[in-house]
């Protein structure tokens, strides 16, 4: 009994920690793109690790989340309400040490990939909500309409564990709009879009192989 529990325990923790990066695939595929268009405009040729900082810097505030992922306990709690999550604060900070470290290009990279990690957040974009306002306001602002935190759909379990782990409306629309940035990013950056079209096939046999593997994991 201890041992099933114990690998049903470790099971749950994979499965947790493969969630948050199903979840973030899109945020990481914008910032390739902004990496990638950001040095077109600018007319510069960046090095590969660009791209990964791009990636990084578009799912920055949501660092507030490692320690659960780092420890597979799945706490239910609002991480949007942590200062992570706050654009008036970490836009700025982010900006400003992009711009001290590496000048004019990462400066636009980080404010155009964080920036946009809050606008995802949106519940437009089938997220929590983002308190544009704070510290004046902690209203989750919408043009869907504005909620309270309380209100907001933010708790870890069902927001962002279940809906990643199966193919839901959520799920399945941002992976169709990352193979579609990975073929724009991959057109800019290559010259062709085959190769964008080799990881976002790769990225759909793995959804699909979580998928299949929660499902039968919720079956026994």
């Amino acid at each position: 009994y201890r041992r099933n529990s114990s690998v049903k325990y470790s099971s749950m923790k994979a499965f947790l920690f493969l969630s948050r990066g199903m979840a973030a695939i899109f945020d990481f595929t914008v910032g390739i793109l902004v990496v990638a268009v950001v040095a077109h405009f600018l007319s510069v040729e960046p090095l590969w690790w660009w791209y990964v900082l791009g990636s990084f810097l578009a799912v920055l505030p949501d660092m507030d989340l490692m320690p659960m992922i780092l420890t597979g306990r799945n706490v239910a709690f609002n991480h949007h309400e942590t200062i992570m999550h706050r654009p008036v604060v970490i836009i700025p900070i982010a900006t400003a040490t992009a711009a001290l470290l590496g000048g004019t290009f990462f400066a636009l990279v980080a404010l155009i990939c964080v920036t946009w990690h809050y606008l995802h957040d949106m519940r437009e974009f089938g997220g929590g909500g983002i308190a544009w306002a704070w510290p004046y306001s902690r209203l989750y602002l919408s043009f869907l309409g504005n909620e309270q935190p309380e209100d907001a759909k933010m708790n870890f379990e069902t927001e962002n564990y279940l809906e990643w782990l199966n193919p839901t409306p959520l799920s399945v629309r941002e992976f169709i709009l990352a193979t579609i940035l990975l073929i724009v990013s991959s057109q800019l950056i290559f010259g062709s879009i085959w190769i964008g079209i080799g990881v976002g096939a790769c990225l759909w046999l793995g959804a699909g192989a979580v998928w299949g593997a929660w499902s039968l994991f919720r079956s026994r």
